[in-house]
């Protein structure tokens, strides 16, 4: 009798029990931090705009950035890959790191509103940053002021 009572108290005590959510166990953990952007150019037949992200992460786990064009005043249509992958060490990320983009502007002059956040394997999103790639300021040829 005592071993069907302790075992009815078990079941009904492990009924009560919530099990952690993924919810949950996302709130232990922390969002990475955008820090900033910063850029390099490089005049290839056309300017390459090269957006550097520089951000920390306390636990080490970005895996994504998602960029999103917010405006453009290109004439054409432009060819803008939205999400790539991150792959840079967990004590890399935790120290700072920085993730390098690239952008080829082509022969029209124009810029580009652009919307950046990362994301980690726990789903979490940093905060976002907005930044201008310029593609009008083209770089002189070289030999030519």
């Amino acid at each position: 009798m005592h071993k069907i009572n302790f075992t009815l108290l078990l079941l009904t005590l492990g009924g009560c029990a919530n099990p952690p959510t993924v919810k949950d166990v996302a709130i232990l953990s922390t969002p990475p931090v955008l820090d900033k952007v910063t850029f390099h150019t490089v005049q290839e037949r056309y300017l390459v705009v090269y957006p550097e992200f520089r951000f920390h992460s306390a636990d080490g786990n970005v895996v994504a950035i998602h960029r999103e064009m917010l405006s453009s005043t290109s004439p054409s249509p432009i060819n803008f890959m939205s999400d790539s992958r991150i792959d840079i060490s967990a004590e890399q990320q935790k120290k700072g790191a920085v993730y390098v983009g690239g952008f080829h502007c082509g022969p029209e002059q124009y810029q580009v509103q652009v919307r950046a956040y990362l994301i980690d394997s726990n789903h979490n999103h940093s905060n976002s940053l907005d930044y201008t790639i310029d593609c009008s300021a083209q770089l002189p040829e070289p030999g030519k002021s």
